[in-house]
């Protein structure tokens, strides 16, 4: 693969990242990725990256009760149309931020930006502070970190709101009818075809 010098990857694609488990999907994470859409002019990004993880109980079907294929479909269906929201379609190993730099280096991304919760914020602004480009190049074309002229990291880390959490999705799903549980969980406007998704979801949490 040919090499990137600084010049070359300060003109790479930028990109905002997302990175969960969304088991499944819902509204507060639709909030996340509207949020950090306000943000990509400002950062000079294209997009926002969702890039989905596995948890570390995956074969807890209490946790994680959906496979690859059904989170990849439902968020396809939700953002099909939206050229600003990318789904990317491996699994990275782990929500680490080294194994998403690992991924995102695949895609030629340099990352302008990170959407999560303050307690995850702090272990990205830790990392990125110990973040060793020439490290990174030993085992990659280039670095899709990129820092100012004081050598400070230029990542914007964004703070997102938390409206609801997983767990209490699928609470809520053994709790009331599936009427009730899409219309306080889906995102605002969803198609036909994300509702039947949604049902099937809803059915297999509740098992």
């Amino acid at each position: 693969f040919p090499s990137h010098d600084i010049k070359e990857e300060e003109d790479l694609e930028k990109v905002i990242i997302w990175v969960g488990r969304a088991q499944p999907w819902h509204k507060g994470h639709d909030a996340m990725i509207q949020k950090g859409k306000k943000y990509l002019e400002q950062l000079g990004a294209s997009k926002i990256l969702i890039m989905i993880v596995r948890g570390l109980e995956n074969n807890n079907p209490d946790k994680n009760p959906l496979d690859e294929k059904e989170q990849i479909g439902l968020l396809y269906s939700i953002y099909k149309d939206d050229p600003k929201v990318e789904i990317y379609k491996k699994f990275p190993k782990s929500g680490y931020i080294g194994d998403i730099l690992d991924h995102v280096s695949t895609k030629n991304y340099t990352v302008a930006g990170l959407l999560a919760g303050a307690d995850r914020l702090n272990d990205y602004r830790k990392y990125l502070m110990t973040f060793n480009t020439s490290i990174f190049k030993e085992t990659h074309d280039y670095s899709p970190i990129l820092f100012d002229e004081f050598g400070h990291p230029t990542v914007h880390l964004i703070e997102t709101p938390r409206i609801m959490s997983g767990t209490d999705v699928r609470r809520l799903a053994k709790e009331v009818d599936f009427p009730t549980w899409i219309k306080q969980v889906a995102p605002n406007n969803i198609e036909s075809i994300t509702v039947q998704i949604y049902k099937t979801i809803y059915q297999k949490i509740r098992g």
